[in-house]
């Protein structure tokens, strides 16, 4: 793979750390998929996928993906929550967490309306990780209980507003 910056070669791990994470196993054409959502081109999204399933298998590999990255085996992409953010309640996966609060604050920095912030919110999780997300931001104090699919709840904390963020339950 050409020389790519750090931030990109860890938001690729990542990727697939979070789709590990939520499958188990990381299917090329699925790995491809989600470099699509991520804005990624036709072209692009393919070419790296295949640079990660070199022989065809039709699934990536940890190891396959850091030789790729020319990454050692132990290596761990840095995955920071931004300290104004306080977790109150979360049984996502690291990965995914990390991408749905990175995914929220960019949102919430480009949008004033909080109307408009939550819609975009869903609207994205939606496509990303399939349909039935609940979006919440709530100012002050609120009790709720509620049933979601399993690890997809984070309720979280900025300056004084709570987000809330579940995915109903599906009948798979």
């Amino acid at each position: 793979m050409t020389q790519i910056s750090a931030e990109d070669r860890d938001f690729l791990i990542l990727l697939y750390y979070k789709l590990e994470e939520l499958k188990g196993t990381v299917v090329t054409a699925e790995y491809e998929e989600m470099l699509l959502k991520y804005d990624f081109t036709t072209t692009s999204a393919r070419k790296v996928a295949s640079q990660f399933d070199p022989e065809r298998q039709k699934i990536i590999t940890r190891e396959q993906i850091y030789r790729v990255l020319n990454c050692p085996g132990n290596y761990m992409p840095k995955m920071s929550i931004p300290r104004d953010i306080s977790i109150l309640s979360s049984d996502m996966g690291p990965y995914l967490q990390y991408f749905v609060i990175h995914m929220a604050r960019k949102i919430m920095k480009y949008l004033p309306d909080m109307k408009e912030v939550v819609s975009r919110i869903k609207m994205r999780l939606d496509s990303l990780y399939g349909p039935l997300w609940h979006v919440f931001i709530v100012r002050g104090q609120y009790w709720a209980y509620y049933s979601h699919d399993t690890r997809t709840g984070l309720v979280f904390k900025k300056d004084d507003l709570i987000y809330l963020m579940y995915r109903s339950p599906t009948a798979e």
